[in-house]
């Protein structure tokens, strides 16, 4: 069997599987979708949650802010965006993308994100930046104890618009709804004692039901206090939208997610003892994001195993807390002692990391320099053929194999 693997945004790299191995390759499920994008859209808008139309909901407003998703999320903004241009032209509107803790995006990204609408709204795009403390505004704490400190553009705001897709998250349980202002617009310090409860066994891939970081973040929004109205995507295996949802963003969030996880749920009916998982343009961004592919991964490995991840990482490592902590560390006793001396953002994810090295060899194809990988305890790879051939030396020619052509959103279900 030959698998064209995805590697970067427009390249593939060649994978050839014995056929005497048996090997299942995956993907998010197909669903009955709308004719077309547009008719999606249309139709979240016309029959938006709360009852409200977007017009409806900006009668009157004085400054509305739109909050879309950065360039590591595959949210087609430009595209949803373009069905609410002519009701946003007639408002005093800014935009703003929620990047978290993530880099402020460059010019030619903000480009790609808006699309053609770029070009009319560049002087009111602002730029968020997690470390710039000038720029946030209190709102007090939660009951977790999270300072809940915001964007000032946000909190000057009249009225919030969203747009974002919804795919599951590892620890979030769900990407969508109140993710967008936090931990999108909030402080860096903010989204550090958040995250930090993404160590509880709660903090799960589809878990929202007693998520304490889910429930954080929807304690964070409430505090707000803003009117805000969204149109939440749900994309398709080829990151089409598929569905769409609009209106109060609670319960449009509440209908996309039980479409998300027909999506995104798969279903396999063993685990394998190799699993290559690809994190796909543009979520191959940096190790950092493309962790989410090993994650979900591990859903489908065999205790023992050999995981091969598959992602560009054009942008490098990503958040260094956690590759330095991983880096300095000798075994996962270690890792897991530094934390509980001090939690730092980043360190759910080396502790993520740890706990699948501790049940799995791990391989990966990227570009990022062979020795920087080596560190952390990751063995490089040229090629997904190179790392494919070593890891059948490893579990031999009668392996079982999976591969996962969009591992930061399929989350594999295994029957045995």
């Amino acid at each position: 069997m030959k698998i064209e693997i995805p590697y970067g945004k427009q390249r593939t790299m060649p994978l050839v599987v014995p056929e005497s191995m048996s090997c299942q390759v995956v993907y998010p499920n197909d669903v009955t979708a709308a004719a077309s994008e547009q008719e999606a859209i249309a139709q979240a808008l016309a029959s938006p949650y709360g009852g409200r139309s977007l017009a409806q909901f900006l009668e009157g407003c004085g400054n509305a802010m739109v909050i879309v998703n950065d360039a590591t999320r595959p949210t087609p903004t430009a595209r949803m965006l373009a069905c609410m241009t002519d009701v946003l032209r007639r408002h005093n509107v800014y935009y703003i993308s929620a990047v978290g803790s993530h880099r402020v995006p460059t010019e030619q990204e903000h480009r790609v994100m808006f699309g053609e609408a770029f070009e009319q709204i560049k002087d009111r795009i602002l730029l968020h930046d997690c470390h710039n403390d000038a720029d946030m505004v209190w709102f007090g704490r939660t009951s977790r104890g999270t300072d809940i400190r915001l964007n000032k553009a946000v909190a000057a705001a009249d009225r919030i618009l969203i747009i974002t897709s919804v795919e599951p998250h590892y620890f979030a349980g769900y990407t969508g709804g109140r993710k967008s202002i936090f931990p999108g617009l909030a402080a860096y310090e903010s989204i550090a004692q958040n995250h930090k409860w993404a160590l509880d066994a709660a903090s799960a891939t589809f878990a929202l039901k007693g998520n304490p970081v889910h429930d954080d973040m929807e304690e964070i929004v409430q505090r707000l206090g803003k009117p805000i109205f969204t149109l939440q995507a749900v994309l398709d295996a080829h990151h089409r939208i598929c569905a769409a949802y609009a209106g109060d963003y609670q319960q449009a969030f509440y209908a996309a997610i039980d479409t998300a996880r027909q999506v995104f749920a798969v279903r396999i009916a063993n685990r394998a003892e190799i699993v290559v998982t690809v994190a796909p343009y543009p979520t191959d961004i940096d190790l950092y994001q493309a962790q989410k592919a090993m994650e979900n991964a591990r859903h489908a490995v065999k205790l023992g195993g050999v995981l091969i991840l598959v992602a560009e990482c054009w942008d490098g490592i990503g958040g260094e807390t956690f590759y330095r902590l991983l880096s300095s560390s000798t075994d996962a006793q270690a890792v897991f002692a530094e934390i509980r001396r001090g939690y730092r953002l980043g360190y759910h994810k080396a502790a993520k990391m740890v706990e699948m090295m501790n049940n799995c060899t791990v391989f990966a194809v990227t570009s990022i320099q062979p020795d920087k990988l080596e560190k952390i305890f990751i063995r490089p790879f040229a090629t997904v053929q190179q790392a494919f051939d070593a890891a059948v030396e490893i579990k031999g020619p009668h392996a079982s194999v999976i591969v996962l052509m969009d591992g930061n959103l399929t989350v594999p279900m295994a029957d045995g």
